[in-house]
């Protein structure tokens, strides 16, 4: 998860902002998630790695403060991925009970409009 989630951020931050610097100008989003926020259950890694990130994100948004350039993170709610069904599945083998989620599923197009929104600010 963190291979993925921190440091594939850490690479694309770190071959882009340099030409952002350059410009004075530029916006970093990176995607994080509301279980970066509050763990959820069988979601250790992810919500860690994701808390990391809204970590990086807010200590880059520190450090670029000066320049032109903004940085945020969007905490994106549980999105209809087929990562949210495989959750669903574990948390019945590993608790044999069912998982019960009360917050409703984005849908992929859904989180999508959320990142543009956010991009077109």
């Amino acid at each position: 998860m963190f291979a993925i989630n921190v440091f594939g951020v850490v690479n694309c931050i770190k071959a882009t902002l340099p030409q952002m610097l350059t410009g004075n100008s530029g916006k970093i989003i990176n995607i994080s998630s509301i279980h970066g926020l509050q763990g959820a259950a069988c979601e250790t890694s992810y919500s860690a790695s994701k808390a990391a990130l809204i970590g990086l994100t807010s200590s880059l948004a520190l450090e670029l403060a000066h320049t032109n350039i903004e940085v945020t993170h969007i905490p994106l709610p549980a999105t209809d991925t087929d990562m949210h069904a495989k959750l669903k599945s574990d948390y019945k083998i590993m608790t044999g009970f069912d998982f019960v989620d009360d917050m409703p599923l984005l849908t992929p197009e859904q989180a999508a409009n959320i990142i543009i929104e956010r991009a077109e600010l």
